[in-house]
């Protein structure tokens, strides 16, 4: 049965503060005067004066050029939570996970390590984790955007102590999607800034299932960039706006863009 679970407050969502440019000063207008000459005689016209000088216009002031902010990700907030126990239990999230999260996973037992997802209805969501023996690793839940509804309760399958820890996945390890990113095992990356579509190189060298999937800002969409068993190396391109990057994995694997 589950021991505890904790909720520790943390930022909202990320904003982006374009920046802003001051406005050019108006140039003042030009004044002109011009004296016009009095006649004494007449028969005899005095000489006419000659025009003032006008006034020159004050020069303009040039606005400082500004800069232009780099584009980023706005991600929904969403509360971290802490559970941890020992052996099979059942708990409800009680709408505890209002967003798509990462989940990080630790397992200490020899057997079977399973953690099943269900629905408000009491319908399997899908596998959240399957391993055996032995883990730790990070995988993402989103599951719940197919049909609009976080998961209502995990079903923990394991033979010795646990913890699950959920985050919203702006607190993920961050990558910049330009250099080359370098990992082990089941990892989820966040990327902060929004990135062009590029062409990435993948390797693995682990003998079960590499998948990595790129999430895009639009709809949370996923693109698949590989879905093999064994070792791999190979291409793919990668959509622009990539937000999340999560690789599933039993050895090490790189992707380097480029």
């Amino acid at each position: 049965m589950i021991v505890s679970y904790d909720q520790l407050p943390r930022p909202g969502a990320v904003t982006v503060h374009p920046c802003g440019g001051s406005s050019e000063d108006e140039a003042a207008p030009a004044n002109s005067a011009i004296a016009v000459a009095d006649s004494d005689e007449a028969d005899a016209t005095a000489p006419s004066t000659e025009a003032a000088a006008a006034t020159t216009a004050a020069p303009t002031t040039t606005a400082a050029p500004t800069t232009t902010a780099k584009p980023t990700t706005t991600v929904p907030s969403q509360q971290p939570l802490h559970f941890e126990g020992t052996g099979p239990t059942v708990f409800a999230l009680d709408g505890l996970i209002t967003r798509a999260v990462t989940v990080t996973l630790t397992h200490d037992g020899s057997r079977n390590f399973a953690i099943t997802s269900f629905n408000a209805a009491g319908a399997r969501d899908g596998l959240v984790a399957n391993e055996i023996g032995p883990f730790s690793g990070t995988v993402l839940i989103d599951s719940f955007k197919l049909d609009g509804a976080p998961p209502a309760s995990f079903e923990v399958q394991a033979d010795g102590a646990w913890t699950i820890d959920i985050a919203p996945v702006a607190s993920a390890p961050q990558w910049d999607g330009a250099s080359p990113l370098v990992g082990a095992g089941k990892q989820v990356y966040f990327l902060p800034t929004k990135t062009k579509a590029q062409r990435v190189t993948m390797t693995h060298d682990g003998t079960r299932n590499f998948s990595v999937h790129a999430y895009t800002t639009d709809r949370f969409s996923s693109g698949l960039l590989a879905n093999e068993i064994g070792a791999y190396n190979g291409q793919k391109m990668m959509a622009k706006d990539v937000y999340l990057v999560a690789v599933n994995a039993d050895g090490n694997w790189s992707i380097t863009p480029g």
